[in-house]
């Protein structure tokens, strides 16, 4: 941390960048100096660009003898109140061909937009040339920042990029690049704080790109046709801004240029075409840009390709945050480096109402021209914490001796960078205060926030080893100058004197007794050296060391024995020794719990004894339940020595409870689950073992009030603890009462005892074996279940309580309808998983390895969290209505957007809705008019459990229907993360769109309604399995595989589309159709049964609509060949006929399967959602895209082949939403009735992206 300025002559400051916002600060400074009267800096500019603006593109072509240029950069600028223009600026009041676009989805009348002569580049001219820097470099990036005697040390690359080709130093650094740049650049973050280089790294930009054409001067006059007084272009489809570039400057003769920007939708649309078609990006867009401009004209694209002279494609990094980065509490447009003042970051995503504008800019760059001047003005002085370069080598050596310095030292790529660096700046700042005369770890002690931090690295799983191997071996190196004199190996290693020193600091027991679990737990390094210091104790506490025949004790404070059976237990412990079975170092001092005179040197034996036991696998030739009694007797031993010197010397008793603390004991602890004197898991790490121990459930006949100090209540459930268990069942008896087998050898048994069920379950191993030792210590289960949060599978997150929304259900016969009150449950899938605490374990589209090594390990670990009635609507824009439900398209929070979303109808708390719909119908009212082209609102049914697959996860899913788990359809979907209570890792594709694993999730599906304001259809999708089906390979019935057919559903289905069977007229937007999708619709599906019974084969599906009183049969089919006006098993075959569709409908059973599983029961989905896999061409427009669109069935809708592309749908159409009311179910003709209200026609805004020829007069 920088902490001092240049001490004598003027301060020298360096600002990074000359874009925009650079050369905007680099104007500012000299102005706020001398406002505030300061001495004027010296200013040096660097820039990698190749001039003024360089980064704002140009390019040239000589034409006719004359060069016609095109400037790639933005033309335009957009503020709220013109009075801010920077006096140097002269901008022409409306640019005739550009106008400045905001984030809103319409313009905003309160912003002025101005063109600068030539654009923003001349923009950035005028800036440097009013700001006139004492130094100004282009061809110069900065590619590292260090401190070097209180001043910044700026190392740079040449033209060519090489690195360290140069340094210089100065008093203050202004960085004015991009979030990107900055959180990548080396050296920078050190000086910022974890939360800022983590808002840093959430910043996101767009790729845009912009296409340059020079064109021949006979295009003049179409483009000034086009682009004069025509704003409304640059907002339509892929083009942002379209920007006629000669209007800015003297017209050239023989030439003209065009510039097109597209919007950050194209560009994402592009990316994707251009993976799929495997062609360059850069080369794909121009094509399709070119082609837009080509429609614009109302030219044929050869026209205008023939008029191109010369072409260039660039990509446009575009800021596209929604809300300006959180920044210093002093500033609120730039961001001041918390641990170091002289360092500033600006830019427009710091500040500005509309992201990345030109406002942004200009206000970032005053607040960083402010903040630089009173830094400068202040001397830099640092706010709170002194640096001291011992520190760096202190840590340094304590990364290698982790053995993790891979990634303790690593700053910029890692997910978890900001948290390590939090924790490594805070012990740094605790161990070195600039004020404190004692270098011991006192300070580190008192501080409570740090033991948050050692608590938070180990509960979340983040760098524990790195972390802890640094406390402890700073713990155990109290009165070394250098750490690397602390040796318990050295022959001249004084433990006795070393203990003297650790009593002495009563600061570092405080820290111990908060976190000694954690210490031992550090690493091996740190477990090496305690385990040394046990060694050591017995060596100078027995006349021969290490030697047992006999035990004769070296005179000290700790003699004292407390009984015969203690001595009688140490000497079978020693004996242990003499056959080989190596134990703890500080065994004897079992014997010595009670005593005063050394309880840290007993408390380090002790633990160490407990460990060691586990990791050598060894007992003396005794019982299990020996075992047992001797590990639970030197925990108990532990907490009893450090209990009594606390009291001792703080006079008062602390409850310190190693069973019930929630410490990271059960690491320690774990290894009694993992270390096997056979094999099966052996190698099993700490954490997989913690994981295993908790799928373990088994009753608890017996409480006993003598063990309720070590009694622990979580949640519903009551915890019993390893005495009342082990004194009434040996876990092999129990196993084998079950009718199941111990196949884990070292399993631990947990007792618990529900409300109102006992679930018991042997975990397996996947090897047979025999129950060895150890098996399980009591301690073990209350300290593992008093970490509720990580107690078990799948499990419940309690950061916030689940709240369900409210939703009516009317169940009708002939004598009227009854209505109900329901509730909604978000789909599992959009969740936040996380490990308990607030570690995520999927996150930007993968799992973490680390929580997620295997389906059922993952399971174990991750949390499914709730969500308050308020988060359902503020974050996934899921609230009630009047009698029914509203879902909303985009949802933007400060952690990023939510797109669609999956509910289902709970019938209580904790079990879906069962619908049985065989000879019943089902009506519900729906409002589409805020549906576009490429987006399904859906109601269907699938055959979910009741429970969510609760009980059908073998334990591992805990969450179950409250929590929206379990979810399939008939296209058995990959992208599910659970399935039957196992996490979906194997053969993740984290880059698949959306991301999938290798396992599907297949049930048989009814879709009532799948629509848009465009097009609609009804489809059964039946399946030849029974329930929920976890599929993997050719039953899936994968497209990439080539297998649709051969799944276990039927993925096409039967799909009645009014459009797709020849009436056009029916369903769409407007009063010119039948049935009016501007107005809200009430939809009545009706399932015939053979001989109108709940018994009969299901036979047809029809289809009804009531609307502004009436009621509206369904459309008649219009194709060739075909005559119907419902689904039916021939209907369906004369379709798939027509069209040239295998009947899979047919091969999968028909109606009949379909009437099978209406029977057996299906949950209520209700749903909003884009497609990704073939952007809902399906459903509203012309699919296969490979077929002739004249050919019957290829036609499904009147919408535009490119308009259902996600990326498109959540920039243009982020107010899109759905509604659903009135859910009835009922007997035949029960639920609805002719009448209704008639609702004012919505915006029409959504009725876009139509064909042209497809408009309706």
């Amino acid at each position: 941390m920088c902490a001092e300025s240049s001490s004598e002559g003027q301060p020298h400051m360096l600002i990074v960048g000359a874009g925009c916002t650079g050369a905007l600060i680099a104007a500012m400074i000299p102005r706020e100096a001398t406002r505030r009267g300061k001495p004027r800096p010296r200013i040096s500019v660097w820039e990698w660009g190749r001039g003024p603006a360089g980064r704002m593109t140009s390019f040239w072509a000589d034409v006719e003898g004359e060069r016609v240029v095109a400037d790639v950069g933005a033309q335009v600028i957009s503020l709220q109140d013109p009075r801010r223009l920077p006096e140097w600026m002269e901008p022409h009041v409306m640019a005739a061909d550009g106008l400045g676009l905001s984030n809103t989805e319409e313009r905003e009348p309160t912003w002025h937009h101005f063109c600068t002569p030539n654009g923003l580049p001349a923009l950035q001219r005028a800036s440097l040339q009013e700001a006139q820097p004492d130094e100004l470099h282009f061809h110069r990036r900065v590619v590292e920042l260090t401190c070097a005697g209180g001043r910044w040390k700026a190392g740079f690359a040449g033209e060519r990029g090489r690195r360290s080709v140069g340094s210089q130093e100065f008093s203050l650094v202004v960085f004015a690049g991009t979030a990107s740049d900055a959180s990548s650049l080396e050296g920078l973050c050190s000086a910022l704080a974890p939360r800022q280089l983590h808002a840093l790294n959430a910043v996101r930009y767009d790729h845009r790109l912009c296409v340059a054409l020079i064109l021949k001067q006979q295009m003049s006059g179409h483009l000034e046709a086009l682009c004069h007084g025509n704003a409304e272009l640059l907002m339509e489809g892929p083009l942002r801004l379209l920007a006629r570039q000669e209007v800015k400057g003297r017209r050239a003769r023989g030439g003209c240029a065009v510039v097109l920007h597209s919007s950050p939708a194209f560009a994402a649309e592009n990316l994707q075409l251009a993976k799929r078609q495997n062609t360059p990006p850069a080369v794909l867009g121009r094509q399709r840009l070119t082609e837009r401009l080509a429609e614009l004209l109302k030219m044929p694209v050869a026209q205008l390709e023939a008029a191109v002279l010369e072409s260039k494609v660039v990509h446009w990094r575009q800021c596209q945050v929604k809300r300006p980065l959180a920044s210093d509490a002093r500033s609120e447009a730039c961001l001041v480096a918390e641990g170091a003042p002289n360092l500033i970051l600006a830019g427009d995503y710091l500040a500005g109402a509309t992201a990345g504008s030109f406002e942004g800019c200009l206000e970032s760059a005053e607040a960083a021209a402010a903040a630089a001047v009173e830094a400068l003005s202040q001397g830099h002085r640092p706010r709170r914490w002194g640096y001291r370069e011992e520190y760096s080598k202190t840590y340094s050596f304590m990364a290698e001796r982790s053995e993790c310095d891979g990634q303790c030292t690593y700053c910029r790529h890692s997910n978890n960078q900001h948290k390590w660096a939090e924790i490594r700046t805070k012990i740094g700042h605790y161990v070195y205060r600039e004020n404190e005369e004692d270098d011991s770890l006192l300070a580190l002690a008192e501080h409570r926030e740090v033991q948050d931090l050692i608590n938070w690295s180990w509960l979340k799983g983040v760098n524990f080893e790195c972390i802890l191997g640094i406390i402890a071996l700073r713990l155990l190196s109290f009165g070394y100058s250098d750490p690397l004199q602390f040796n318990a190996d050295d022959p001249d290693f004084d433990v006795l004197d070393f203990l003297d020193t650790f009593n002495a600091h009563s600061g570092a027991l405080d820290l111990l007794t908060s976190s000694w679990a954690a210490l031992l737990a550090g690493g091996w390094p740190v477990f090496k050296q305690v385990h040394l210091v046990g060694k050591k104790l017995i060596d100078v506490m027995d006349d021969r060391p290490m030697k047992y025949p006999g035990l004769q004790q070296r005179p000290n404070e700790c003699d004292e024995l407390d009984s015969e059976e203690d001595l009688n237990y140490r000497d079978a412990l020693l004996y242990a020794h003499s056959q080989g079975e190596m134990l703890a170092p500080g065994v004897h001092l079992l014997a010595l719990r009670r005593g005063s005179g050394c309880p840290v040197g007993n408390a380090v034996a002790l633990l160490s004894l407990a460990l060691d036991t586990v990791r050598t696998r060894g007992t003396y030739q005794g019982s299990l339940k020996d075992t047992q009694n001797m590990v639970y007797s030197l925990i108990v031993s532990a907490q009893d020595t450090i209990n009594a010197w606390v009291t001792s010397k703080l006079n008062w008793s602390p409850f310190f409870d190693l069973f019930t603390t929630k410490w990271p004991l059960w690491e320690v602890l774990s290894q009694l689950a993992c270390v096997d004197t056979t094999r099966p898991c052996v190698t099993r790490s700490a954490l997989q073992c913690y994981d295993f121990i908790h799928r373990r459930d088994v009753p608890c006949p017996h409480r006993r009030p003598a063990f309720r100090s070590i009694f622990v209540g979580c949640g519903e459930h009551d915890i019993c603890t390893w005495p009342d268990f082990m004194g009434t069942m040996e876990p092999q008896t129990w196993c084998v009462a079950r009718g199941q087998r111990p196949s884990q050898p070292i399993r631990p048994w947990l007792a618990e005892m529900s409300h109102d069920m006992e679930e018991r379950v042997c975990s397996q191993c996947g090897q047979d074996g025999v129950l060895a030792t150890p098996a399980y210590s009591g301690i073990m289960l209350a300290v593992f279940l008093s970490l509720c949060a990580l107690a078990s599978a799948q499990q419940i997150g309690t950061h916030e309580q689940e709240a369900h929304p409210e939703m009516a259900l009317w169940t009708c016969d002939a004598g009227g309808c009854s209505k109900e009150m329901k509730s909604v449950v978000l789909d599992a899938n959009w969740r936040w998983l996380h490990n308990g605490q607030y570690t995520n374990c999927y996150k930007d589209g993968d799992w973490d390895k680390t929580l997620c090594p295997d389906p059922v390990t993952c399971a174990l670990n991750c949390h499914m969290e709730g969500n308050s009635e308020k988060q359902y609507k503020s974050t996934y824009g899921i609230q009630s209505i009047q009698d029914g439900i509203e879902l909303d398209f985009v949802t933007t929070t400060k952690y990023g957007s939510n797109y669609g979303s999956r509910v289902y109808m709970l019938d209580d708390e904790n079990n879906y809705q069962m619908f049985k719909l065989k000879n019943r119908e089902f009506t519900l009212t729906a409002d589409m008019a805020k549906m576009p082209c490429g987006l399904n609102g859906a109601v269907y049914f699938v055959e979910m459990d009741a429970d969510g697959g609760k009980a059908r996860s073998g334990g591992t899913n805990a969450a179950g229907a409250k929590y929206g788990t379990g979810y399939c359809d008939a296209q058995c979907p990959h992208d599910m993360k659970f399935m039957n209570g196992k996490a979906n890792i194997v053969g993740w594709n984290a880059s698949h769109d959306p991301p999938i694993g290798s396992w599907g999730i297949c049930c048989a599906e009814m879709d009532i309604w799948e629509a848009n304001s465009r097009a609609t259809a009804y489809t059964p999708h039946p399946c030849s399995i029974t329930g929920p089906y976890v599929c993997e390979g050719t039953e899936c019935g994968d497209n990439s595989e080539d297998a649709r057919y051969d799944g276990v559903c039927d993925k096409d289905g039967c799909d009645y589309n009014h459009y797709r069977l020849g009436d056009k007229e029916y369903y769409g937007r407007g009063n010119g159709f039948t049935v009016n999708s501007k107005k809200k619709l009430t939809v009545v599906t009706q399932f015939i049964t053979e001989g109108n019974t709940d018994d009969g084969d299901l036979i047809d599906i029809r289809r009804f609509y009531v609307q502004d009183g009436r009621v509206i049969p369904n459309s008649n089919i219009s194709i060739a060949g075909m005559v119907g006006d419902s689904v039916t098993d021939a209907t369906c075959a004369a379709m798939k006929s027509a069209f040239g569709d295998i009947n899979d409908f047919a091969r999968k059973g028909g109606l009949k399967a379909m009437g099978e599983a209406l029977q057996r029961g299906m949950v209520l989905v209700m749903s909003l959602w884009d497609d990704s896999d073939a952007n809902m061409l399906w459903l509203d427009s012309d699919y296969p895209l490979e077929k002739d669109p004249s050919l019957p069935g290829v036609n499904r809708g009147p919408c535009r082949t490119d308009t259902g592309l996600p990326a498109y749908l959540r920039d243009k159409y982020p107010r899109a939403r759905v509604r659903y009311s009135k859910i009835k179910v009922g007997t035949l003709g029960s639920t609805f009735l002719a009448g209704g209200d008639e609702d004012d026609d919505e915006d029409d805004i959504y009725g876009d992206d139509r064909r042209l020829s497809e408009v309706h007069i």
